[in-house]
């Protein structure tokens, strides 16, 4: 069948269907979003432009302060770990499979470390959108675009 098929690689269907099919759902859901809510750029928006001066970028640099944190904790723990169960390797089988979460969180981490990294210079105007599709009173607030959507 098609998922006993192994290439050269040793990859098979069956381990690339599902990360294949999380970045089409991501894909889609993120453009579903996009469409449904149509944010307008902060500049075109009377009155954004004006708290948009306003706001600092103080909160992503505390942000930043304290992901780099967590971030080299579990960066050292991961490593400690590893070196740990070196000899362990060949012992127990599925050893390897135990530094997954420690990875994971690392990854997610660092991704949000560079996210506050580019946002802790100040708003730029491509990442800052009106939140428009807000009724209301707060309908004209800048919005950073990776939280609004």
């Amino acid at each position: 069948g098609r998922g006993s098929s192994v290439g050269e690689d040793g990859l098979t269907w069956s381990t690339l269907r599902y990360p294949l099919m999380w970045i089409g759902v991501t894909v889609a859901s993120a453009g579903f979003a996009w469409h449904a809510m149509r944010p307008q750029p902060c500049q075109h928006v009377a009155g954004c432009g004006a708290l948009l001066d306003e706001t600092s970028g103080v909160l992503n640099n505390y942000a930043f302060c304290g992901l780099a944190t967590v971030f080299l904790h579990e960066l050292a723990s991961l490593v400690l770990n590893y070196r740990t169960a070196r000899p362990l390797r060949d012992l127990i089988d599925d050893v390897m499979e135990t530094f997954k979460p420690s990875v994971l969180l690392c990854t997610t981490f660092a991704v949000l470390l560079l996210e506050n990294l580019v946002l802790m210079g100040g708003p730029s105007a491509a990442l800052i959108h009106s939140a428009s599709a807000l009724r209301g009173e707060g309908h004209l607030r800048p919005v950073y675009t990776i939280i609004y959507m």
